[in-house]
């Protein structure tokens, strides 16, 4: 109910794994703790090969962590879980959504939701 609610569309069946460890890549790397990983099922394929859209729903109470790195270190631990070793098609990662829940507005526009995409500046349609 939560993510149809912030993301404003109905949510397919989904699997909810609460403190999910992600270890790290080596000995001296640091691994992560996914707070809750929702992984959602998209309809029409068999459901060992049907795609899904992976949710990272983080709460985030630091006040001096750089949010955005600290993301981006998420998302590629996340990303690296989802890949076996020697696969080369990085096309089977599944759509990766990080929602961050804070306590404040870390940007002070006073809005509850910002939506952060990548984009192209020079040219806005891709």
């Amino acid at each position: 109910m939560l993510l149809s609610t912030l993301l404003c569309r109905r949510i397919g069946r989904v699997k909810v794994t609460v403190q999910k460890v992600v270890p790290p890549l080596s000995p001296d790397a640091k691994g992560i703790r996914l707070d809750v990983k929702v992984e959602e099922t998209l309809g029409g394929k068999e459901e060992e090969e049907a795609a899904v859209r992976v949710y990272d729903i983080e709460p985030h109470l630091r006040r001096k962590e750089s949010l955005a790195r600290r993301n981006r270190f998420y998302q590629a631990m996340t990303d690296s879980s989802h890949l076996k070793r020697g696969e080369r098609d990085y096309g089977n990662l599944p759509d990766l959504y990080v929602l961050t829940i804070l306590d404040k507005d870390p940007f002070g526009y006073n809005q509850m939701v910002y939506s952060i995409r990548n984009r192209c500046e020079e040219v806005k349609e891709l």
